[in-house]
């Protein structure tokens, strides 16, 4: 996949020193000489690693709605586990269809 969109001249001179300074120290993090470490790798690198911060975010988010609002997800049928990785998930409740 190739993503590409457009910096205005204040956003590409932020990224340009962005990358100036943290090029070098991603490429050591790695164990790379960063002459090895070219701009499209640190580029994928700081897209991903973007991404998993904003998943994590997400994730505590969901968890903490989730946590705070176990109540109301029961009466609508979901219980709540709460995981040992201290996440929590939804489960669906069984419910009984006997008259």
């Amino acid at each position: 996949m190739k993503l590409q969109f457009n910096l205005d001249k204040d956003e590409a001179l932020a990224f340009k020193n962005f990358s100036d300074m943290f090029q070098p120290l991603l490429a050591a993090k790695k164990g790379l000489e960063v002459e090895k470490y070219g701009q499209d790798q640190f580029i994928r690198d700081v897209f991903i690693q973007g991404f998993n911060a904003i998943n994590m975010e997400f994730t505590s988010f969901m968890n903490q709605a989730i946590s705070e609002n176990e109540e109301e997800l029961k009466e609508l049928g979901a219980e709540v586990v709460h995981n040992e990785d201290g996440s929590v998930s939804l489960k669906e409740t069984e419910t009984s269809n006997e008259e």
